[in-house]
Protein backbone atom coordinates (compact mmCIF):
# COMPACT_ATOMS: atom_id res chain seq x y z
CA UNK A 1 0.00 0.00 0.00
CA UNK A 2 1.32 3.16 -0.64
CA UNK A 3 2.18 6.13 1.77
CA UNK A 4 -1.87 6.54 3.45
CA UNK A 5 -3.71 10.06 3.31
CA UNK A 6 -4.34 10.27 7.03
CA UNK A 7 -3.11 8.73 9.85
CA UNK A 8 -5.82 8.32 12.86
CA UNK A 9 -4.11 7.89 15.93
CA UNK A 10 -6.07 6.32 19.19
CA UNK A 11 -4.54 5.93 22.32
CA UNK A 12 -6.83 3.22 24.76
CA UNK A 13 -6.57 2.51 28.26
CA UNK A 14 -8.40 -0.35 29.53
CA UNK A 15 -11.33 0.99 26.41
CA UNK A 16 -12.15 -3.25 26.13
CA UNK A 17 -16.08 -1.44 26.15
CA UNK A 18 -16.18 1.27 24.48
CA UNK A 19 -13.51 0.22 21.80
CA UNK A 20 -15.80 -1.58 19.47
CA UNK A 21 -18.29 1.02 19.13
CA UNK A 22 -15.66 3.71 18.58
CA UNK A 23 -13.91 1.71 15.79
CA UNK A 24 -16.94 0.54 13.88
CA UNK A 25 -17.56 4.62 13.55
CA UNK A 26 -13.88 5.47 13.07
CA UNK A 27 -13.90 2.62 10.17
CA UNK A 28 -17.24 3.80 8.46
CA UNK A 29 -15.60 6.74 8.05
CA UNK A 30 -12.53 6.15 6.03
CA UNK A 31 -14.60 3.79 4.20
CA UNK A 32 -16.77 6.41 3.00
CA UNK A 33 -13.25 8.64 1.62
CA UNK A 34 -11.87 8.76 -1.91
CA UNK A 35 -8.55 8.84 0.10
CA UNK A 36 -6.83 5.98 1.93
CA UNK A 37 -6.16 6.26 5.62
CA UNK A 38 -4.50 4.31 8.33
CA UNK A 39 -5.64 3.38 11.86
CA UNK A 40 -3.32 2.85 14.70
CA UNK A 41 -4.44 1.95 18.26
CA UNK A 42 -1.88 2.25 21.06
CA UNK A 43 -2.65 -0.17 23.74
CA UNK A 44 -1.09 1.75 27.24
CA UNK A 45 -0.47 -1.24 29.17
CA UNK A 46 -4.24 -2.46 29.68
CA UNK A 47 -5.46 -5.21 31.96
CA UNK A 48 -8.15 -5.88 30.20
CA UNK A 49 -8.24 -7.25 26.56
CA UNK A 50 -8.36 -3.97 25.30
CA UNK A 51 -5.17 -4.94 22.93
CA UNK A 52 -7.24 -8.18 21.66
CA UNK A 53 -10.31 -6.34 20.51
CA UNK A 54 -8.51 -3.66 18.66
CA UNK A 55 -6.32 -6.20 16.86
CA UNK A 56 -10.15 -8.23 16.58
CA UNK A 57 -11.15 -5.09 14.65
CA UNK A 58 -8.37 -3.88 12.58
CA UNK A 59 -7.05 -5.62 9.50
CA UNK A 60 -3.88 -5.45 10.33
CA UNK A 61 -1.82 -5.68 6.95
CA UNK A 62 -3.60 -1.52 6.81
CA UNK A 63 -3.67 -0.52 9.94
CA UNK A 64 -1.72 -1.39 12.85
CA UNK A 65 -2.36 -2.22 16.88
CA UNK A 66 0.82 -1.41 19.34
CA UNK A 67 1.08 -1.85 22.83
CA UNK A 68 3.17 -0.08 25.41
CA UNK A 69 3.24 -3.22 27.71
CA UNK A 70 3.14 -1.55 30.94
CA UNK A 71 0.85 1.59 31.68
CA UNK A 72 3.22 5.09 30.08
CA UNK A 73 1.03 7.52 29.77
CA UNK A 74 -1.69 9.01 27.28
CA UNK A 75 1.32 11.29 26.33
CA UNK A 76 3.57 8.77 25.77
CA UNK A 77 0.47 6.29 23.73
CA UNK A 78 0.02 9.78 21.32
CA UNK A 79 3.77 9.90 20.40
CA UNK A 80 4.39 6.06 19.84
CA UNK A 81 1.32 6.16 17.20
CA UNK A 82 2.45 9.57 15.67
CA UNK A 83 5.95 8.38 14.62
CA UNK A 84 4.88 5.25 13.45
CA UNK A 85 2.67 6.84 10.85
CA UNK A 86 2.86 7.20 7.61
CA UNK A 87 0.27 9.45 6.68
CA UNK A 88 -0.08 13.25 4.93
CA UNK A 89 -1.53 14.43 7.89
CA UNK A 90 -1.83 12.89 11.32
CA UNK A 91 -5.30 13.38 13.75
CA UNK A 92 -5.05 11.72 17.27
CA UNK A 93 -8.69 11.30 18.85
CA UNK A 94 -9.71 9.66 22.52
CA UNK A 95 -10.87 6.15 22.39
CA UNK A 96 -14.58 7.20 23.13
CA UNK A 97 -15.09 9.93 20.27
CA UNK A 98 -15.88 12.50 22.79
CA UNK A 99 -15.95 14.26 19.57
CA UNK A 100 -16.97 12.78 16.50
CA UNK A 101 -14.63 11.47 13.93
CA UNK A 102 -16.64 13.49 11.22
CA UNK A 103 -15.05 16.88 13.21
CA UNK A 104 -12.19 15.69 10.79
CA UNK A 105 -14.03 17.19 7.64
CA UNK A 106 -13.83 20.47 8.49
CA UNK A 107 -9.70 20.60 9.60
CA UNK A 108 -8.37 19.07 6.46
CA UNK A 109 -9.06 21.91 4.39
CA UNK A 110 -7.01 24.10 6.90
CA UNK A 111 -4.33 21.54 6.91
CA UNK A 112 -4.23 21.66 3.12
CA UNK A 113 -3.62 25.15 2.68
CA UNK A 114 -0.89 26.40 5.30
CA UNK A 115 -1.70 25.41 8.77
CA UNK A 116 0.42 23.09 10.31
CA UNK A 117 -1.70 22.45 13.50
CA UNK A 118 -5.48 22.62 13.70
CA UNK A 119 -6.98 22.04 16.87
CA UNK A 120 -10.47 21.22 18.14
CA UNK A 121 -12.12 23.48 20.81
CA UNK A 122 -14.84 23.00 23.19
CA UNK A 123 -14.40 26.96 24.10
CA UNK A 124 -15.18 28.87 20.91
CA UNK A 125 -18.59 29.74 20.98
CA UNK A 126 -20.46 28.55 17.61
CA UNK A 127 -24.14 28.05 18.08
CA UNK A 128 -23.99 25.10 15.62
CA UNK A 129 -21.57 22.59 17.99
CA UNK A 130 -23.28 20.89 20.89
CA UNK A 131 -21.30 20.40 23.91
CA UNK A 132 -22.25 18.53 26.80
CA UNK A 133 -19.69 18.75 29.52
CA UNK A 134 -19.76 18.28 33.52
CA UNK A 135 -19.81 21.20 35.43
CA UNK A 136 -16.96 20.58 37.64
CA UNK A 137 -14.78 19.47 34.63
CA UNK A 138 -15.65 22.90 32.85
CA UNK A 139 -14.84 25.01 35.62
CA UNK A 140 -11.41 23.39 36.26
CA UNK A 141 -10.27 23.22 32.21
CA UNK A 142 -11.00 27.09 32.58
CA UNK A 143 -8.82 27.03 35.05
CA UNK A 144 -5.97 24.98 33.66
CA UNK A 145 -6.42 26.83 30.37
CA UNK A 146 -6.17 30.27 32.13
CA UNK A 147 -3.37 29.06 33.87
CA UNK A 148 -1.62 27.33 30.49
CA UNK A 149 -2.16 30.72 28.65
CA UNK A 150 0.59 32.28 31.27
CA UNK A 151 2.72 30.12 31.84
CA UNK A 152 3.06 28.54 28.13
CA UNK A 153 0.45 28.66 25.12
CA UNK A 154 -1.00 32.23 24.80
CA UNK A 155 -4.15 32.70 22.81
CA UNK A 156 -4.88 29.24 22.52
CA UNK A 157 -8.78 28.67 23.91
CA UNK A 158 -8.15 25.15 24.61
CA UNK A 159 -5.19 23.48 25.13
CA UNK A 160 -6.91 19.53 26.41
CA UNK A 161 -9.69 18.81 24.01
CA UNK A 162 -8.71 15.67 22.62
CA UNK A 163 -8.83 15.96 18.94
CA UNK A 164 -5.86 17.73 17.10
CA UNK A 165 -4.20 17.15 13.88
CA UNK A 166 -1.34 17.84 12.14
CA UNK A 167 0.72 17.77 8.71
CA UNK A 168 3.18 14.99 9.12
CA UNK A 169 6.23 17.16 9.34
CA UNK A 170 5.32 19.22 11.60
CA UNK A 171 3.80 16.85 14.36
CA UNK A 172 6.67 14.43 13.63
CA UNK A 173 8.98 17.26 15.14
CA UNK A 174 7.19 18.22 17.93
CA UNK A 175 6.55 14.86 18.91
CA UNK A 176 10.64 13.99 18.97
CA UNK A 177 11.28 17.27 20.77
CA UNK A 178 7.88 16.08 23.60
CA UNK A 179 8.97 14.74 26.74
CA UNK A 180 5.83 14.60 28.97
CA UNK A 181 4.52 11.50 29.20
CA UNK A 182 1.48 12.18 30.88
CA UNK A 183 -2.16 14.04 30.36
CA UNK A 184 -0.15 17.48 30.24
CA UNK A 185 1.88 16.62 26.45
CA UNK A 186 -1.13 18.26 25.00
CA UNK A 187 -0.17 21.44 26.77
CA UNK A 188 3.74 20.67 25.64
CA UNK A 189 2.62 19.83 22.09
CA UNK A 190 1.26 23.22 21.97
CA UNK A 191 4.20 25.24 23.78
CA UNK A 192 6.61 23.75 21.19
CA UNK A 193 4.71 24.74 18.24
CA UNK A 194 4.24 27.98 19.10
CA UNK A 195 7.72 28.58 19.92
CA UNK A 196 8.75 27.25 16.69
CA UNK A 197 6.49 29.38 14.74
CA UNK A 198 3.88 27.33 13.64
CA UNK A 199 0.51 28.38 12.21
CA UNK A 200 -2.23 26.76 14.27
CA UNK A 201 -5.90 27.29 13.89
CA UNK A 202 -8.14 26.44 16.17
CA UNK A 203 -11.38 25.37 15.38
CA UNK A 204 -15.10 24.42 17.60
CA UNK A 205 -16.15 21.50 17.88
CA UNK A 206 -18.99 19.14 18.97
CA UNK A 207 -18.16 17.10 22.08
CA UNK A 208 -19.99 14.95 24.42
CA UNK A 209 -18.99 13.93 28.11
CA UNK A 210 -17.84 10.19 28.12
CA UNK A 211 -19.32 8.97 31.38
CA UNK A 212 -15.95 6.59 31.76
CA UNK A 213 -13.50 8.75 32.10
CA UNK A 214 -9.72 8.36 33.19
CA UNK A 215 -9.15 11.34 34.58
CA UNK A 216 -8.86 11.72 38.15
CA UNK A 217 -10.25 15.11 39.04
CA UNK A 218 -8.06 16.00 42.07
CA UNK A 219 -4.92 14.02 41.60
CA UNK A 220 -4.37 14.36 37.85
CA UNK A 221 -5.69 17.96 37.85
CA UNK A 222 -2.97 19.03 40.44
CA UNK A 223 -0.15 16.99 38.57
CA UNK A 224 -1.11 18.81 35.50
CA UNK A 225 -1.45 22.43 36.91
CA UNK A 226 2.31 21.49 38.22
CA UNK A 227 3.23 20.16 34.95
CA UNK A 228 2.87 24.27 33.40
CA UNK A 229 5.93 24.95 34.77
CA UNK A 230 7.93 22.01 34.68
CA UNK A 231 7.44 21.92 31.03
CA UNK A 232 8.81 25.28 30.78
CA UNK A 233 12.28 24.15 32.81
CA UNK A 234 11.88 21.01 30.41
CA UNK A 235 12.32 23.16 27.38
CA UNK A 236 14.32 26.68 29.09
CA UNK A 237 17.48 26.03 27.32
CA UNK A 238 16.71 24.61 24.35
CA UNK A 239 16.64 26.67 20.94
CA UNK A 240 13.67 28.46 20.10
CA UNK A 241 11.95 30.57 17.17
CA UNK A 242 9.13 32.81 18.66
CA UNK A 243 7.68 34.00 16.07
CA UNK A 244 3.86 33.89 16.76
CA UNK A 245 1.22 32.07 13.66
CA UNK A 246 -1.59 31.31 15.25
CA UNK A 247 -5.45 32.26 13.83
CA UNK A 248 -8.34 31.66 16.48
CA UNK A 249 -11.56 31.28 15.05
CA UNK A 250 -14.03 34.03 15.51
Amino acid sequence: MSNPYLSIIIPAYQEAQRLPASLEKVLNYIEGKSFQSEIIVVDDGSNDNTLEVAKQYLDLNIHKVISNGTNKGKGYSVRSGVLLSQGDYILFSDADLSTPIEEMDMMLPYLENGYDVVIGSRALEDKSKERKMLWYREIMGRIYNFLGQLILFPGIRDSQCGFKAFKKESGKKLFQNQKIDGFSFDGEILFLAEREGLKIKELPINWFNADQSKVSLVGDSLKMFLDLIFIRYLHLFSASKRVKKKEIFS
